[in-house]
């Protein structure tokens, strides 16, 4: 135990008994797209507040395995990333070739390959435009047709680096609205897990007093399913109850990111002409 609990990163200590308070893991939770896995949950609420008992309910996050994240919310972020590299490839085709962008708005792509590419030559570059819509078309497919895994693998075989990157990202807490933590359950020492920040959900004070000592199935569904319905997924030889606690730094750190990602401000992109006209200026010039 003392091994496990060492580590710098993330800051963790055992759970007392019977205590509850600001970064406590307490089992059990529920949360939507992620059926079928353990999920915990991070309290948030204040400190002082919990231990003066002025709280009406207790602030709380969801925490998931990676591999599950990895097929949801990870994989969200994939295709997307995919799907702009595909689209910055089709444009880098038609660019080269001295052909405009926009014509990729039209749906029949392969229909502007024969159009625009049908001199010999433009051979090559007909060839290169072409892999990228077939590769386009195989993507699209597989994202709406094909499972999770089928998606995976297709994006781990065309675009090897986009999986270590995505994260490497997430441990460097560089993606908004997912907080990593390199290791979170002793049980479980070689998996991380991550905190869903867009998912807040609240217990009641009655149901924090309760998860103390554990709640059981049956005493959830008999005294808390009407006050506090769809928070927790318990097992019939499961009890959701603290099974660690997060401590100081990492819990600070992770309220950091929660609040940063609710108090930011949303602005318009630079105008790309306009900032390539300047670079191509002596900008550090006096004249």
């Amino acid at each position: 135990m003392q091994d496990f609990y060492s580590a710098k990163r993330p800051r963790l200590r055992p759970s007392p008994i019977n205590e509850i308070t600001q970064g406590t893991i307490i089992s059990c939770a529920k949360v939507n797209r992620y059926e079928g896995c353990h999920v915990f949950f991070v309290i948030i609420t204040a400190r002082c507040d919990i231990a003066q008992e002025k709280f009406p309910i207790l602030n709380c996050l969801p925490v998931v395995p990676l591999n599950y994240w990895m097929r949801a919310d990870g994989l969200d972020i994939l295709l997307a990333a995919v799907r702009k590299k595909i689209q910055s490839e089709l444009k880098s085709a038609l660019s080269e070739a001295g052909h405009s962008v926009d014509v990729l708005r039209l749906s029949n792509l392969r229909l502007v390959c024969e159009t625009l590419f049908g001199e010999k030559s433009q051979r090559k570059r007909q060839e290169k435009f072409l892999k990228s819509i077939e590769k386009n078309e195989a993507f699209e497919k597989v994202s709406t047709e094909g499972g999770v895994d089928d998606t995976l693998s297709w994006i781990n075989d065309n675009y090897p680096k986009e999986i270590p990157a995505l994260i490497d990202r997430l441990s460097k807490h560089d993606i908004a609205g997912s907080y990593m933590f390199d290791v979170l359950i002793e049980e479980n020492p070689k998996m991380p897990y991550v905190a869903l920040l867009r998912n807040i959900f609240s217990i009641s004070r009655e149901l924090a007093h309760s998860l103390r000592g554990g709640v059981s199935k049956h005493l959830y569904q008999q005294k808390f399913q009407k006050t506090d319905p769809g928070v927790l997924e318990i097992g019939l030889e499961d009890l959701a109850a603290p099974v660690c606690c997060v401590d100081s730094p990492t819990i600070e750190h992770l309220l950091q990111s929660f609040t940063s990602l609710f108090s930011r401000i949303g602005l318009d992109d630079p105008n790309q002409d306009y900032l390539a006209d300047i670079k191509s200026k002596d900008v550090w010039g006096v004249k």
